[in-house]
């Protein structure tokens, strides 16, 4: 149903009450007409009717001309197999999709590449290394064309390219790749810029960008020692970028004084000569806007990410750091809020797990938090799609036990938990999560358990105040008053809401214990 209503509304706001309004005004109109005897009985009908087509009519061509533009046909290449069918993520196997990925503009029609790179990030450091798991993953995504290649055993590579119920098989020449994959292209229908020349990659570069990746900076910097190629210092900015996202500032210190992150330092000075030369690299752009994100330089942002915009109009990852901006500044794009940009997001890449786990946030926080409410609903059905694309991760997993837990499906929460606690037994806060459902479900023994064993593994802060909180409604009053006060004790700021807690726990027990104490003395 909700389906049928927002294809009914097409690109209107509120379309579908807009419609059903006025056709309910024009009908009551003339039956007001009718029995105020104002029209005859006999012109009754015929003018309802005519009216009711008009308004039906006018309707279906302001949905035509609002109708929102039908998403991108997705197209998706896999890494390629070796001669024997064996898998590994390097240079040679991804040289292909990396080659349509970088040629994506020259094709025709409204084809999306999803890049390799979306893919590793969605499957994450557990699930890249398995062939059957990218195929799942693409599969998954349903894309208008899906190609996949392997080595024949003279290095040539075998392609077969699967597309709206048929399939087409060919041979590229290892020394011919540029001019047998246009003319591959071609046979598929995509390609029409024959005279332009592929940007084709460097296996070393390849390997440097998996080497990032997986934040083996290292790794990296040793295959990429003495390589002055702008390709390669741009790979190399990648790296000062992911390093420098893990400095630490401290944002009320910068308000005064210049904080210098070293690694953003290095990636600024490569990508300030790529931008100088006037290299036609987009994600120098971007590179640097996500730069001016992390350092809440928005002015400086807004200024590289419309450009990366531009650069890459199909980018997910362009429009993720575009959420990140005022809604004012993204008016001249056409998207009123960030919910509106983080759906353009996920439409491009449903695997983009920040993304989606910001989305169901907003929607959560939109509604009213009834399991039934529109934006509880939304927030569901958000990282429920996700999951099944990718139903390990354990960030949307979280995310969807802690919405369970607030909608009272703690049986399902449990299970999640029961699952992320099984992966990751030395996580504390999967730990505490799980008494968490145990505490809702009434069963504070086993709560209490759990609140103590998250503790044990790493001093979880949070589990001092439900620890407390369960010993009380044990009736374990001595023993709740000294989880309040060690997590008064380990407050982290004045504005520490649990400490606060823990505050007024340890003033409610004194209280209760001061009455009983004549009682106890007599």
């Amino acid at each position: 149903m909700a389906e049928f209503v927002k294809f009914l509304s097409g690109g209107i706001a509120g379309g579908t009450v807009l419609l059903l309004a006025a056709l309910i005004f024009a009908n009551l109109t003339f039956s007001f007409l009718r029995k105020s005897k104002l029209i005859s009985r006999e012109k009754v009908f015929s003018k309802t009717v005519t009216i009711n087509l008009i308004v039906i009519v006018s309707y279906s061509l302001l949905w035509a001309a609002k109708k929102p533009p039908q998403p991108a046909d997705r197209l998706v290449i896999l890494p390629t197999l070796s001669a024997n069918n064996t898998f590994e993520l390097n240079g040679n196997s991804l040289l292909l999709a990396d080659l349509l990925k970088r040629n994506t503009y020259k094709l025709k029609g409204r084809y999306l590449v999803h890049k390799w790179e979306w893919f590793y990030k969605t499957l994450g450091e557990e699930k890249v290394a398995e062939y059957q798991n990218w195929k799942e993953l693409a599969i998954n995504l349903n894309p208008h064309v899906l190609i996949e290649s392997s080595f024949n055993k003279d290095g040539d590579y075998w392609l077969n390219a699967y597309f709206d119920g048929d399939t087409l098989e060919t041979v590229i020449k290892m020394d011919s790749i540029e001019k047998e994959f246009k003319k591959f292209l071609a046979d598929l229908n995509l390609y029409f810029k024959t005279d332009i020349k592929l940007l084709l990659s460097k296996k070393e570069h390849l390997l440097a960008e998996v080497s990032v990746l997986k934040n083996d900076f290292e790794s990296t910097e040793t295959i990429l020692n003495a390589d002055s190629s702008n390709a390669a210092q741009l790979v190399l900015a990648k790296l000062f970028v992911k390093r420098g996202l893990q400095f630490q500032y401290d944002f009320n210190k910068l308000k005064y004084v210049d904080i210098v992150n070293p690694d953003f330092e290095k990636a600024k000075k490569i990508l300030y000569t790529l931008k100088n030369q006037k290299e036609d690299l987009p994600e120098v752009a971007f590179l640097l806007g996500r730069m001016a994100i992390r350092e809440r330089e928005y002015e400086k942002a807004e200024l590289f990410l419309k450009k990366a915009f531009i650069d890459e109009p199909r980018d997910a990852r362009v429009y993720y750091l575009l959420s990140h901006l005022l809604p004012s500044r993204l008016e001249e794009l056409e998207f009123k809020n960030r919910k509106s940009v983080l759906l353009k997001t996920i439409e491009l890449d449903p695997g983009f797990a920040d993304a989606v786990f910001d989305l169901a946030n907003l929607f959560y926080l939109s509604g009213n938090g009834y399991e039934k409410g529109m934006g509880t609903t939304g927030a569901l059905k958000t990282l429920e799609n996700y999951l099944s694309l990718n139903n390990q991760d354990s960030k949307i997993l979280g995310l969807l036990a802690t919405l369970y837990i607030k909608t009272s499906k703690f049986e399902k929460a449990k299970d999640i938990y029961q699952n992320l606690a099984a992966r990751f037994p030395k996580d504390s806060n999967v730990i505490y999560n799980l008494g968490i459902v145990s505490y809702s479900q009434a069963d504070y023994e086993g709560a209490l358990d759990l609140f103590k064993e998250a503790i044990e593994l790493d001093n979880n802060l949070d589990a001092y105040l439900y620890a407390g909180i369960a010993s009380e409604m044990l009736g374990s009053k001595e023993q709740a008053l000294k989880y309040y006060q060690d997590r008064v004790r380990l407050k982290t700021s004045d504005d520490d809401q649990f400490a606060k807690e823990a505050m007024l726990g340890i003033r409610k027990l004194r209280e209760e214990m001061d009455r009983n104490e004549p009682s106890i003395q007599n």
